[in-house]
């Protein structure tokens, strides 16, 4: 038998008859207050361990309980239910103990809330961890870390996330850093990995590679390229994101989601980040199915947030709805006021597209501006074709902390009525629209900008046709049955050569004024109000020939948007009935 195979046949048992030996002479209290001592008080750091023991079984371990750290205010590991320490039986033979894998169940471990804002806070942060920790890792001398079931907290003691699950290798017998972590934050389960090539490089002052991943249901996203932690951490290199509700993300994680689609996003380019900034260059973009071409730069500092950029497609398909799980984010009636006042800064971006499919819209030619600064925000439609004919307008908003202030100015031409409204489910009338609005709002959220709508809208339609009654044929009918006719007015449709009208909204009501549609065998007069807020409608109007010296239908238009019901006036057809005009007669006086 070799030398060097007796020795270590001889040692091993050597190794377990001395560990019994020591479990025995050194009782659970002692071995807690040794570990206190070597693990806290030399590092000025006041810790207490409930208790403590030495097990061989089935490997050479330490095994403390109810540990509890105070870390005066700082982060890092507080409380830990069970600590296990699993002991390298070759660093024994060499007479300098070592762990193998360190395992802590049940921990409250504080974060440094640096790292809850924004990627570049959490990225900085793990930067300087790994360029500072350089001690501690020749001090635990351990090559494996687990966390299980721990809790994490910010400094006044909130929960943060939960049920975190934290595998962390060193590089005491590696050359790399690794990390990988799961938990539980708003629900969710979000798992971060994380690789530092060389870190002893990083700690030094030099550079390293450098890997972060994130990836959560409503968000996944890469970080590759080189960090530094001299003269200040940062990581330069290339990141990839993809998410199918950015809108839904931002509501996750405590952002508004205003201004942020609902539908399927992923992008791609170059990063900077470091602390207290972050700048991205991003030259691919993907929209639905959509994919687009150009340059777009964000940048967010201590002097704000700046996004600019141009982009093109061939053809735009933004979806309806969005996909995913929406986790935390609902449509509700949030204060936007407060947000855009906060928000509305350094935004220029520009989009144009040869054919573009929004929801159920179909526009081509379309050129789109986006345009923010100073709290004022421009919408700008430049032109798109639409329906047939053409469609321009301008949204502008100014926002203040309490409200904002909202003016729409818009302008259609030629536009093909009946393909226009399809996508609402109108299909009630048809013929080229031409209309001209100017609509101002304001208040705080949806609701109030909506019932506090004041502007006006002029329209004008040609050649078209009224769906679902025929005017000219009601009116040949109540000339000979005039009760009977009442009873089935529904069906066909009446032809116009024009329609025009004034709608005057005050207050989220719109007063339709000179409402008016001429035909060769009929004229309609119409007037009423429409609801905006409610989708509901009430107009009255009368239907007669053009001349004046035919038959007259007085009538009523009531119901919603959706399902509106035309009535006519029944008195005036009672009237019109020989056997019930008795009844309307005027009362002889007996003057006898």
């Amino acid at each position: 038998m070799r030398r060097a195979t007796l020795f270590v046949a001889l040692a091993i048992p050597a190794v377990l008859a001395a560990g019994a030996l020591v479990s025995a002479l050194v009782p659970p209290q002692r071995l807690a207050a040794l570990l206190e001592d070597r693990l806290c008080t030399a590092r000025n750091v006041g810790c207490t361990i409930g208790s403590a023991k030495l097990s061989l079984l089935p490997w050479p371990q330490i095994i403390a309980q109810d540990v509890r750290v105070d870390l005066k205010g700082k982060p890092g590991l507080t409380r830990a239910d069970r600590l296990t320490a699993e002991l390298s039986l070759s660093s024994l033979f060499i007479g300098s103990p070592a762990f193998s894998t360190l395992t802590i169940k049940g921990a409250d471990i504080v974060g440094d809330p640096k790292m809850f804002r924004g990627a570049e806070g959490a990225v900085s942060t793990l930067i300087e961890a790994v360029a500072t920790q350089k001690a501690r890792w020749s001090q635990l001398n351990v090559a494996r870390v687990r966390i299980t079931d721990a809790r994490v907290l910010d400094l006044l003691g909130r929960e943060w996330a939960n049920s975190a699950d934290v595998h962390l290798t060193l590089p005491g017998t590696h050359k790399a850093i690794t990390l990988n972590a799961s938990a539980r934050w708003h629900g969710e389960t979000v798992r971060l990995t994380l690789k530092v090539a060389q870190p002893f490089a990083l700690a030094e002052g030099g550079t390293s590679e450098m890997l972060v991943g994130f990836n959560a249901p409503l968000m996944v996203a890469s970080l590759e390229g080189i960090a530094q932690s001299q003269p200040a951490p940062q990581i330069n290199g290339t990141f990839t994101a993809a998410s199918p509700n950015p809108a839904g993300f931002a509501a996750w994680i405590d952002e508004h989601p205003a201004l942020l689609p609902m539908w399927p996003v992923s992008t791609s380019g170059t990063a900077r980040l470091g602390r207290g900034t972050t700048t991205l260059t991003m030259s691919k973009f993907t929209i639905g199915k959509t994919d687009l071409d150009g340059n777009v730069s964000f940048r967010r500092d201590a002097d704000g947030t700046r996004l600019t950029g141009t982009l093109a497609t061939e053809r735009l398909e933004i979806p309806t709805g969005h996909a995913g799980p929406a986790a935390r984010f609902e449509e509700q009636d949030n204060n936007i006021a407060s947000f855009l006042y906060g928000h509305l800064s350094g935004i220029d971006l520009r989009l144009s597209a040869a054919r573009a499919t929004i929801a159920d819209f179909e526009l081509r030619n379309l050129g789109l501006a986006l345009i923010a600064r100073d709290g004022k925000l421009d919408i700008v439609l430049a032109s798109a074709d639409f329906a047939g004919g053409t469609a321009k307008g301008r949204l502008g908003i100014i926002s203040s902390e309490e409200r904002v202030d909202a003016r729409l100015q818009a302008h259609v031409e030629g536009i093909d009525l009946a393909q226009a409204m399809m996508p609402f489910g109108i299909k009630r009338m048809n013929g080229t629209l031409n209309a001209q609005a100017q609509i101002e709002a304001r208040g705080a959220n949806m609701s109030q900008l909506m019932r506090t709508l004041d502007g006006r809208i002029a329209f004008n339609a040609k050649k078209g046709d009224l769906v679902g009654v025929n005017v000219p044929e009601i009116l040949r009918r109540i000339e000979k049955r005039p009760l009977v006719t009442a009873l089935d007015i529904r069906g066909g449709r009446t032809p116009f050569e024009s329609a025009t009208g004034t709608l005057r909204i005050v207050n989220g009501i719109a007063e339709i004024g000179d409402g008016l549609i001429v035909s060769p065998a009929t004229r309609i007069d119409f007037n009423g109000a429409l609801q905006l807020v409610d989708r509901t409608l009430a107009l009255k109007g009368m239907a007669a020939q053009p001349r004046g010296d035919g038959t007259v239908l007085p009538f009523e238009i009531k119901g919603s948007f959706d399902e509106p019901s035309l009535i006519p006036d029944a008195r005036a057809l009672i009237r019109r009935s020989g056997a019930a005009a008795p009844f309307f007669a005027t009362p002889k006086v007996n003057t006898d």
